[in-house]
């Protein structure tokens, strides 16, 4: 029989190396990074704890711990439909070492009915998804909005945009997004966290007097393309056809820079952001699933 457990990541290169190749080759969540990347976001992340999925003495796959939150988790297909349960009650013993509350998980939707059958409740989702820019649909003229580039000092505004967008949504009473994660996914943004900001792909919607902004986006590129980290308008403004007119603007900019392809993530339940960027020509290539026990 075999014999399967977790054992922590040896924070040397060597090792640091090889974690990294496993977790781009078998976690589908994870954007395609580079490679030197990956290998410096398990060397800047210490307080996350990087794990081996262990079978006997065989490295067969990845999974990162946060306190007691378990997610990237990914391993060799071989296992998965006899021996999946079996692996997560490791990862769940691992977890219980250290805390023994509510245990969640966040992975890859082919996981969740073995987590069902564990006593796990689905409580959102999220989705990846891709458009070809070419394949563009349904695009509206922009013309009639006043749009700026990203500046470094915008933080503060941006951050009361972002909070205000999302004030009562779905993300925002699940804990998804609020003001605190607003402010702190404009500064990893800005700092390169999430790829390689671009202040001239994002944009900030002010109105004809240019005293309120109605809303914004802000782009980095990841997978070799523009990612749309963050992208509101506010509340007042909402249902005006204004959020459109930016996603046009945005592909329109990209399309200009000879980009193929531009994504984003999606909360699952934020049908409204969903049915727009579908109206688009986005599509669904990844779900990932937060359960808990």
């Amino acid at each position: 029989m075999v014999d399967f457990s977790v054992k922590l990541l040896n924070l040397i290169l060597e090792e640091i190396i090889e974690f990294a190749k496993y977790t781009l080759k078998y976690v589908a969540e994870v954007d395609s990074r580079s490679f030197d990347k990956e290998v410096k976001m398990i060397q800047d992340y210490y307080n996350i704890n990087n794990y081996w999925i262990m079978a006997d003495d065989q490295r067969i796959g990845v999974v990162k711990i946060f306190r007691n939150n378990y997610y990237s988790l990914g391993f060799e297909e071989k296992p998965i439909h006899k021996n999946l349960s079996l692996i997560l009650a490791e990862i769940e013993n691992q977890i219980n070492i250290w805390n023994g509350s509510t245990i969640d998980a966040t992975v890859n939707e082919k996981y969740i009915n073995n987590l069902g059958a564990m006593g796990y409740e689905i409580q959102y989702s999220r989705n990846k998804m891709v458009l070809n820019l070419q394949d563009a649909k349904n695009l509206e003229k922009f013309k009639d909005i006043t749009v700026e580039a990203f500046k470094n000092d915008s933080l503060k505004l941006l951050g009361e945009v972002f909070s205000d967008a999302f004030k009562d949504t779905f993300d925002e009473k699940t804990g998804l997004f609020n003001s605190k994660i607003a402010y702190s996914s404009l500064q990893y943004s800005f700092h390169g966290t999430y790829g390689e900001f671009k202040p001239e792909l994002s944009a900030i919607v002010w109105d004809k007097t240019k005293k309120t902004v109605k809303g914004a986006a802000l782009i980095t590129i990841s997978e070799d393309s523009p990612f749309i980290v963050i992208i509101g308008i506010r509340t007042e403004f909402q249902h005006s056809g204004l959020g459109r007119k930016l996603m046009s603007y945005l592909i329109n900019k990209s399309l200009q820079q000879d980009y193929q392809k531009m994504r984003l993530w999606v909360t699952t339940q934020n049908t409204v952001a969903r049915k727009l960027y579908e109206s688009l020509g986005f599509n669904d290539v990844v779900r990932v699933y937060t359960l808990s026990k």
